[in-house]
């Protein structure tokens, strides 16, 4: 499973980018997804395990099922944005 770390996340729009470790292009995420996943509030910074999917728009790749991994103690790095 790919995994990688929230570079910006506006839960006010409803949508981020993660970086995958390992490098590649960024991948989108939406509230949608991240709602489902339980999560609750995605912070800049966080380290999280996701799949790839092709958007329905066809305009590239987006991440789905998203689950946190288990080094995201706050230690004053996470963001919060909106």
């Amino acid at each position: 499973m790919p995994h990688g770390v929230v570079k910006f996340y506006n839960c006010d729009q409803g949508f981020g980018f993660i970086t995958p470790f390992g490098g590649g292009r960024d991948v989108l995420v939406q509230s949608p997804e991240v709602e489902r996943s339980g999560i609750g509030e995605l912070l800049v910074g966080q380290r999280i395990q996701f799949e790839v999917a092709d958007r329905e728009t066809g305009h590239g790749d987006e991440a789905v099922e998203l689950s946190l991994m288990a080094a995201n103690e706050d230690d004053g790095r996470l963001k919060r944005f909106g």
